[in-house]
């Protein structure tokens, strides 16, 4: 069951940048003469109007934005496909999940998959992905919560407790607690729990 604290979206927005982001302690005994810093900008190719980022297992950066999906050999830049990107999310075997508006891609050794409103997808903006221990993929939208199970996406709503109209973003802490904001709330599903 989805526990339910409400907070103020300001809050919530504040607490799932908390959760969600791994913090490591910085070595200091460096100079700034130790460290290396390369920018990329448009004179290089990098894409402008970036929105995702996520880096797959072969060690390419991938990039989604405003107009396409750009991989990044560390050298170039590579558009792969035209179109907005909103969120990607690499996972462990090398597959990459693509966020777009009212669909999601699956690539995987090379062949894409796409996902409409055919197979469950909701008729919306992906806002982010999440993939549980179980190896479960959630994405938020800005018309709901929705999971993959099998080949379909299933919407996530009232037989799981889940008050919110919309998601706007959401993440797994470090317990495999589910966080996710909602349009009033922030709400949450710990591990192995429905």
């Amino acid at each position: 069951m989805i526990g339910l604290r409400p907070l103020s979206l300001n809050i919530c927005a504040r607490l799932l940048l908390l959760l969600c982001v791994p913090v490591q302690a910085q070595a200091f005994d460096r100079t700034i003469q130790q460290y290396v810093h390369t920018a990329w900008g448009d004179k290089e190719g990098a894409p402008s109007g970036t929105l995702a980022l996520a880096q797959t297992t072969d060690g390419y950066l991938w990039i989604g934005a405003v107009d396409g999906l750009y991989q990044f050999d560390g050298i170039s830049f590579n558009r792969y496909r035209p179109g907005l990107v909103y969120a990607l999310l690499a996972r462990p075997n090398g597959d990459l999940w693509i966020g777009l508006n009212a669909a999601i891609t699956l690539l995987r050794n090379g062949k894409e998959t796409t996902y409409s409103g055919r197979e469950g997808v909701p008729n919306g903006k992906v806002a982010g992905f999440a993939a549980d221990a179980e190896g479960t993929i959630w994405v938020a939208t800005n018309v709901g919560l929705a999971r993959f199970e099998g080949d379909r996406w299933i919407q996530v709503g009232a037989d799981w407790n889940y008050p919110g109209k919309f998601a706007m973003g959401m993440c797994l802490d470090r317990n495999g607690t589910l966080w996710v904001a909602t349009d009033r709330s922030v709400v949450f599903l710990p591990r192995g729990s429905h």
